[in-house]
């Protein structure tokens, strides 16, 4: 019994004093850096699945994709026809009535027509031949150039023009009453009411509906005709009354002219009136949206899309689910992601600027990406771009091992976020490895547009592929080449346009930086020339050698060379204490104190 006893309180013991696993992993979380980085990430993967869940606007199909099956509708639903709507409206407002108001200019024609014929004499007396009288005159009254006979009728009125007076008088008053009930239009204008009713706007305000009947042409031999008859029988004298009506005729002004604001808004207000109901059409479920074999056109999408909504709002408690399995896969993203930057890249998670840098960056680019796919724009081009410029950034700020599982990882939640296939994704892989290998040293700004060039070659290879697999339509795949190499040279030329921003972010010197500070010209290289000849010239000789060492190693020889170009800089505040740039060859640390000479070697 006691050995039992000894060596089971040695146990409890042992157990008692052993430290508590648990309690040290919670006291590691709960320290105030790793709360900052637990927070960021938090941060992060909300606003990754706030993203993701656009996925809903999402249609299946994008306009000028090719359907392999017939699509059907999964529910029943109601849409709005905008063809058939636009169609609709459009009759209405052909349909719409023509308004007309009364001529400013003629308010009284018939008054005009009485004060013009009875200046006609005067501008007639003492002509001999027709020719003397003025064209337009002349031909209102249809003279012949040689004719006498009007004019003398017209002279024999000279000594009688109350008598001509009174006679034209009765004349505008029958034509006054025989016309009264027709509204006199411009030829053009009743050409275009041939078949329909005019709105006439008098001066009282009113609308009044006015039928072809009652409308007749100014100058037109309808009514030359019955202005001639009432001529004929309100003046005596036949010359005369032939005269005096075809003057009438060719003269008499438009009574009513057309109203063209009016009847603009006469119009809006016609096609206003219908309903939206009107081109609503209903689609049961499994009915045949778009037949198989078909490229997608815009109104396709457009049917497509309101079925999603419909499909969306009776799916009930589904949505949820889905929305639950989409954070589910954000949450192992963000796991995935951090832990994979806490193995290769620890520097990061205790760097709470690098991380919010880098998150910020994911997020933004996840974020353009769902967007593009929210309309009918080049999905290839705002899809795949942000994750290649991901790829680029995250290679020029850490190294290409880094930038491959970042990047891909990106590239799976803007899959999932764009509701897109497997191609999509090896597409966008395609493009991240291209980068992350190529761009392993940027010695020149036109590295970027060259590993951009090699992206764009490499992921329009890949959108080939992938649409041969899926039986799309050349035109299809032609135009998602074009998108897909467009966002591999739009990345390379935006992260050279960007590229000092990002080493601010993320303060990394790029080599394309180290060149700029390795030029002789560089003004503190020029300072450490002329005031310390001697360090200059060894730091010179140190850079050559330190170049050497570290190709050998294949360490990174610029980086080694530049820092041996500065390295000894401090030596120009008291550059004649060291023996390099003492040339007379006296040694100024002879007199010092030793402490002093300590000091001044320490502060170089």
């Amino acid at each position: 019994m006691f050995p039992f006893r000894k060596h089971r309180a040695r146990r409890v013991e042992i157990r008692r004093n052993r430290p508590d696993n648990a309690s040290r992993l919670w006291a590691r979380l709960t320290r105030r850096d790793n709360l900052i980085s637990i927070a960021i990430a938090l941060a992060f993967c909300v606003s990754v699945a706030s993203i993701v869940m656009f996925r809903e606007g999402v249609v299946r199909y994008r306009p000028g994709q090719f359907t392999q099956q017939d699509v059907v509708s999964r529910v029943d639903f109601m849409t709005l026809d905008q063809d058939k709507l636009r169609e609709a409206r459009q009759a209405r407002r052909d349909a719409a009535a023509r308004v007309y108001r009364i001529n400013a200019e003629n308010e009284n024609p018939f008054e005009t027509l009485e004060k013009d014929l009875n200046d006609l004499p005067p501008l007639l007396w003492g002509r001999q031949t027709a020719a003397e009288i003025d064209s337009d005159v002349r031909q209102n009254l249809g003279l012949d150039t040689g004719e006498a006979g009007t004019l003398q009728m017209f002279e024999s009125y000279r000594d009688h023009a109350d008598d001509y007076k009174r006679t034209v008088h009765h004349f505008v008053e029958s034509l006054r009453e025989g016309l009264g009930d027709q509204v006199i239009l411009a030829p053009d204008d009743r050409r275009k009411d041939i078949d329909r009713t005019i709105l006439l706007h008098g001066a009282s305000g009113n609308l009044e509906v006015w039928t072809l009947q009652k409308t007749v042409a100014a100058g037109s031999e309808e009514l030359k005709a019955r202005i001639a008859t009432i001529a004929q029988s309100a003046v005596l004298n036949r010359l005369l009354a032939a005269k005096l009506g075809l003057f009438a005729a060719n003269t008499l002004k438009p009574t009513f002219v057309f109203d063209d604001a009016a009847t603009v808004e006469r119009r809006n207000e016609a096609e206003a009136s219908v309903p939206e109901t009107q081109a609503e059409v209903r689609f049961n479920a499994n009915q045949v949206l778009i037949p198989k074999r078909t490229v997608v056109s815009e109104r396709h999408w457009l049917l497509l899309r309101q079925e999603q909504r419909a499909f969306l709002s009776q799916l009930g408690s589904g949505v949820q689910q889905q929305k639950f399995g989409l954070a589910a896969l954000v949450i192992l993203c963000t796991i995935a992601l951090a832990g994979y930057i806490h193995r290769f890249q620890p520097r990061i998670v205790t760097n709470h600027a690098r991380a919010a840098a880098l998150a910020m960056l994911l997020i933004s680019m996840l974020l353009l990406a769902a967007l593009a796919a929210v309309g009918t724009g080049p999905l290839y081009v705002f899809g795949i771009a942000p994750t290649i410029l991901v790829a680029v950034i995250l290679t020029l700020a850490y190294d290409s091992r880094f930038a491959v599982g970042v990047s891909t990882l990106h590239a799976l939640l803007v899959t999932a976020a764009l509701d897109q296939s497997i191609g999509f994704f090896l597409i966008l892989a395609v493009g991240i490895v291209t980068c992350a290998y190529f761009l392993h040293d940027v010695r020149s700004r036109s590295r970027l547009i060259e590993v951009g060039g090699l992206a764009a070659i490499s992921m329009i290879i890949a959108t080939v592929a992938a649409g041969c697999i899926n039986f799309d339509p050349a035109e299809y795949i032609l135009k998602n080449c074009l998108s897909a190499g467009a966002a591999g040279l739009g990345a390379g030329f935006i992260a050279l346009g960007i590229l000092p921003f990002v080493e601010k972010v993320f303060r990394i010197t790029t080599s394309m930086t180290l060149l700029e500070l390795a030029d002789v010209s560089h003004p503190l290289l020029r300072r450490l020339q002329n005031e310390a000849s001697g360090t200059y010239n060894h730091s010179l000789q140190v850079a050559t050698l330190a170049e050497a060492a570290a190709e050998s190693i294949g360490a990174n020889s610029l980086l080694c060379r530049v820092g041996a170009y500065y390295h000894d800089v401090g030596k120009m505040n008291k550059p004649e204490y060291f023996v390099e740039n003492q040339i007379d060859g006296v040694n100024r640390h002879i007199n010092l104190n030793p402490n002093i000479s300590l000091l001044i070697i320490i502060g170089h």
